[in-house]
């Protein structure tokens, strides 16, 4: 399948001819950009030498804390006066101008690695056409799914994006309405956002290279759904924020009927009948 020619929403249904007409944060990946990234740098976001999951979610936490308490200490909190101060003014200019005190810690602009942003884990194109509001319903859920997702790209998709270029995201988090209404499962991985559905241009050889490469992802699952006149085909790629991951590289040549991956299944998956 050709991201030129068809881009499929969560649901397997076609979104769009052109990968433009995608909302905009669908767009991020498909920008251009050298291929020679520098791997993985989530030490853009702290700079107290901690790991960098814990320090995103305890800078947006403090941030959150100093909202709802009316503190005007800007700085009070940072050990270097610097990145921290800048990072919370960042997210005050981008917070998202919603009701609850929630969605004034939520910044789409801000980078969990050099190629991926907060804003690709909660947006969906389905969920925006149907009036869903995608985000967590409480704070704690909140920063829960933003350690998850980070956690995912920098062991599973920025890897895979410096191989193969742009990763086009086409579901990740799912908040229980979402995921319902798209048919996903009960326990889905999307619903921690420790899962994303991947579109890729060459996927045949993009999932055999995934499934040989030894990285610690939970799921790598080839899926397709027939869709009208064509298959609709991603990637489900998972990796669990508790290190508890299996390994399993599975192909769906049908809706609910996983299969161990084999080359001789890859290739019956991408036929086109």
């Amino acid at each position: 399948m050709q991201l030129n020619d068809q881009v499929v929403n969560e649901s397997g249904r076609r979104l769009a001819a052109n990968p433009a007409a995608l909302h905009p944060a669908k767009q991020v990946a498909l920008r251009g950009g050298s291929q020679n990234h520098r791997k993985v740098d989530l030490g853009d976001l702290h700079e107290d030498g901690g790991k960098p999951l814990e320090s995103m979610c305890r800078l947006v936490d403090e941030h959150h804390r100093n909202l709802l308490l009316g503190d005007q200490r800007r700085g009070a909190r940072d050990t270097d006066g610097g990145r921290e101060r800048n990072a919370r003014q960042r997210i005050r200019r981008n917070a998202t101008a919603k009701t609850c005190a929630l969605t004034k810690l939520y910044n789409p602009n801000l980078k969990l690695s050099a190629n991926f942003k907060l804003g690709e884990v909660f947006d969906s194109a389905y969920a925006l056409a149907h009036g869903i509001d995608n985000l967590p319903s409480n704070d704690s859920d909140y920063l829960s799914v933003c350690d998850k997702a980070a956690a995912l790209v920098a062991h599973v998709l920025q890897p895979i994006r410096d191989k193969w270029g742009p990763v086009v995201i086409d579901s990740w988090y799912r908040c229980m309405t979402l995921n319902a209404a798209v048919g996903g499962a009960q326990t889905s991985a999307h619903l921690t956002g420790e899962a994303a559905d991947c579109l890729f241009d060459n996927i045949e050889e993009v999932y055999s290279w995934i499934a040989a490469s030894g990285l610690p992802f939970d799921q790598a699952i080839a899926e397709r759904r027939w869709h009208v006149d064509h298959w609709a085909r991603w990637v489900h790629l998972a990796h669990k924020r508790d290190n508890s991951n299996r390994g399993h590289t599975l192909i769906s040549l049908t809706a609910g009927n996983y299969q161990p991956f084999t080359p001789e299944r890859l290739d019956r998956f991408m036929l086109e009948s």
